[in-house]
C-alpha cells in the first residue's frame, strides 16, 4: 500500500521519525492532526486542531509556503522548499508538503545551523 493511502494514525508514527515536526490539514486546509513537537517549529499547539490554517497563520498568505501547500494539494504531486521562518526570520526551515488521501501531511525541520543557512545569514 502506497504510504499516501495509509491514514493519518499510521503515517504519525513514521513522521515522527523523520521530522521536527509536522501537522496535517484536510482538503479545505483545516488542520486535522498536530505532533506536539510542531511547537519548536512554528507556534502551533494541538488545540490547533478543527482551525483553517490561514486563520492561524495569516502571514502564511502570499508566501511561499502558501504557493507550495497549494501546489501539492492541487497537483497531488509533493512540494518541497527551504524559507526563513515567517514567525522568525532568524531561523531557517525546511518544509515538505506531502499529499495523502485526506489532504496534506506538512513536515517541518529546522534547518537555521545547517552551513548554507549559516552564510545567508551573514551575507
Amino acid at each position: 500500500m502506497p504510504l499516501s493511502n495509509l491514514p493519518i494514525s499510521s503515517l504519525a508514527a513514521i513522521l515522527k521519525q523523520v521530522s521536527d515536526g509536522y501537522y496535517a490539514v484536510d482538503r479545505s486546509l483545516r488542520v486535522t492532526d498536530v505532533d506536539p513537537r510542531i511547537e519548536q517549529v512554528s507556534a502551533m499547539s494541538p488545540e490547533a486542531s478543527g482551525t483553517l490554517l490561514f486563520n492561524l497563520f495569516p502571514a502564511l498568505r502570499g508566501s511561499i509556503f502558501e504557493v507550495g501547500i497549494r501546489r501539492a494539494m492541487a497537483t497531488g504531486v509533493p512540494a518541497h522548499f527551504e524559507s526563513a521562518s515567517l514567525l522568525d526570520a532568524r531561523r531557517w526551515i525546511d518544509v515538505q508538503a506531502v499529499p495523502y488521501r485526506e489532504g496534506l501531511i506538512i513536515m517541518f525541520r529546522d534547518i537555521t545551523h545547517d552551513p548554507f543557512c549559516a552564510q545567508i545569514g551573514t551575507s
